[in-house]
């Protein structure tokens, strides 16, 4: 895993202006560093995270007579790939999968992305054609930022090094969207002029024009049983793939259902493993019990690691730095610790339980989709009123919440548009769309990246997908009457039951023993103290200036922890990445 960053066009910067925006993404891939321009129109840069084939033969960006690609993930089959396209006449200099991707876009061109298993963000040029590709894996699991500038294209793991190319300001619409909703509801960035390339699709460059193709995309499986030995083969060669690597790999263990079933499955194929388990609270909570009893029942090493409060207001500086665009869940922080503790215990890459929830089915508001007469508006409702914040608009400008008040009708659009299969499918694909992509898996990229580590995550796999798709609904969810056992991830439970004590197989996700409530930890001590600060001290009077053509601040008063902690992240992301950037 690696940060990537290029530009297509002409009047291209001189190498050490372009070498100098590349450096704010070195902490993505402190192994190599380097930086090639080509025709005077091309200049690709890389820092790696070297993971597969560790020689300094992968170092990118990879040249080759025909290409040259800057790529940042994991293809887990690259082995097979390059057997296939050695048996087409192909030759290999190198052992690792970046020679893969590059060889394979030769043979069979944005065709080949359908045939790469894995996580990656792709920006490949053509010499011949003068073309420039950018992909993006199906789920969205790494970013892939974009700026289109007339005839000049720039690209980039992270906003960081496009925003040193031009003037930096806020998306108004996506400012709405996030105070709303706690993300984005578009490819949009929240900084203006700023877009991501969306999961599972190609964008070509050549000549001014602009090609969109999408490769990959949620589409509707034949409901059928699927038992959980063939849940289970599935989800075992998913562990099994995610584990290639040429370094250790380790495993974060929440004690919750999905990280557990990670840990079981990566057990059985590895004996060495260290599981990781953080914790803010400063007493025992069930999460570090929970995940006591899954290593120590698939006998793996356990470290516990209770991660400080802190000073928040420095901590969230730090965890906007890097995460870039406002978030409004404060899980950050322990993703941020997490990465650390990660790193400074020696690994590079660490197997996560994220996106199950997603795919299987696992949040309470899921359970809309089967309730009697439910249509895809009162789904949209239901979730709306389960997601979103609507009190935000207490505080947003008369103006700004009128015109957010107008885009009603747009965002039901926008959920509909998801629609196919069942109604849970609909529900899931607008799930996996935007809150997973923009909000969790933005999180997860970025909070790791931070201190060089990988994440991967074995439930978002195509056919993890297929597998899950294909489950009648009812395997995900039962709300009827006559279910007196658990009512969601039905099917992940009962496979759970054949790999782990029962009492982590059916312990909730939410409520009493299920997931940590962060506002409720220690963490959060000094919330109101500094959004106090934040909101009145004269530190951060010009970013509360940048962002009061939308916000009134005046009316900011006795608003929620969640509102409170959506505000101050808002200021601090205007503050690093606007208002000083304006100032360079």
């Amino acid at each position: 895993m690696c940060g990537i960053f290029g530009i297509v066009g002409r009047n291209l910067p001189s190498d050490e202006a372009f070498l100098s925006s590349l450096r704010t993404i070195k902490h993505r891939g402190p192994d190599d560093f380097s930086a090639f321009r080509i025709d005077r129109e091309l200049i690709f840069g890389h820092a790696r995270l070297a993971i597969i084939d560790l020689s300094e033969a992968s170092n990118q960006p990879f040249l080759t007579d025909c290409t040259v690609l800057a790529y940042n993930g994991e293809v887990y089959n690259y082995r097979e790939v390059r057997a296939a396209l050695q048996k087409l006449g192909h030759s290999f200099s190198t052992s690792g999968d970046t020679e893969v991707v590059a060889r394979a876009f030769e043979q069979w061109g944005d065709a080949c992305f359908e045939k790469l298993h894995g996580m990656f963000a792709i920006a490949i040029y053509d010499k011949k054609t003068k073309t420039l590709s950018l992909a993006r894996d199906r789920f969205g699991i790494k970013p892939l930022y974009v700026r289109e500038q007339g005839d000049t294209v720039s690209f980039a793991s992270e906003t960081k090094p496009l925003l040193r190319l031009g003037p930096r300001a806020i998306n108004p619409d996506v400012l709405q969207e996030i105070t709303l909703w706690g993300f984005p509801l578009s490819q949009n960035s929240f900084f203006a002029d700023l877009s991501q390339v969306a999961p599972g699709e190609v964008i070509s460059f050549s000549g001014g024009s602009v090609h969109r193709r999408f490769w990959a995309q949620d589409t509707a499986e034949t409901k059928r049983w699927w038992n959980e030995f063939g849940l289970r083969k599935v989800l075992d060669q998913s562990v099994s793939d995610h584990m290639v690597a040429d370094v250790p790999v380790a495993i974060a263990l929440s004690g919750g259902l999905d990280s557990s079933i990670v840990a079981a499955l990566a057990a059985r194929q590895r004996g060495d493993l260290v599981a990781f388990t953080t914790t803010f609270s400063d007493r025992e909570d069930d999460e570090v019990e929970y995940a006591r009893i899954v290593a120590k029942h698939c006998g793996i090493e356990h470290r516990v690691i209770r991660l400080p409060a802190g000073d928040f207001e420095q901590t969230l500086r730090s965890i906007l730095h890097h995460v870039e665009e406002p978030l409004a869940n404060p899980n950050v922080f322990p993703t941020f610790g997490l990465s650390k503790v990660i790193r400074d215990n020696g690994f590079k890459v660490i197997l996560m339980g994220e996106g199950s929830d997603e795919i299987f089915a696992g949040y309470p508001w899921h359970r809309a989709a089967q309730e009697d007469n439910a249509s895809t508006r009162s789904m949209y409702e239901h979730y709306r009123r389960r997601r979103a914040q609507p009190g935000a608009v207490a505080y947003l400008r008369a103006p700004v919440a009128k015109a957010l008040a107008a885009r009603e009708g747009e965002f039901l659009s926008v959920f509909e548009k998801r629609a196919l299969g069942t109604k849970l499918d609909t529900m899931l694909s607008f799930e996996r769309a935007y809150q997973m992509q923009f909000a969790q898996l933005l999180r997860v990229d970025k909070m790791m990246m931070a201190h060089s580590v990988e994440a991967r995550v074995p439930y978002l796999y195509s056919s993890v997908l297929q597998a899950a798709n294909r489950l009648p609904d009812k395997r995900k969810i039962d709300i009827s009457p006559k279910n007196r056992g658990r009512l969601d991830k039905i099917a992940l439970a009962d496979l759970a039951r054949k790999l782990l004590p029962a009492q982590v197989a059916d312990r909730p996700k939410f409520g009493k023993g299920g997931t940590v409530n962060l506002w409720e930890t220690p963490l959060m001590t000094n919330l109101d103290a500094v959004a106090d600060k934040m909101l009145t001290s004269d530190e951060y009077r010009i970013s509360r200036e940048y962002l009061s053509e939308w916000i009134n601040w005046n009316a900011v008063k006795g608003t929620s922890a969640k509102h409170l902690f959506t505000l101050i992240s808002l200021i601090t992301a205007t503050d690093i990445h606007v208002v000083a950037g304006n100032r360079e």
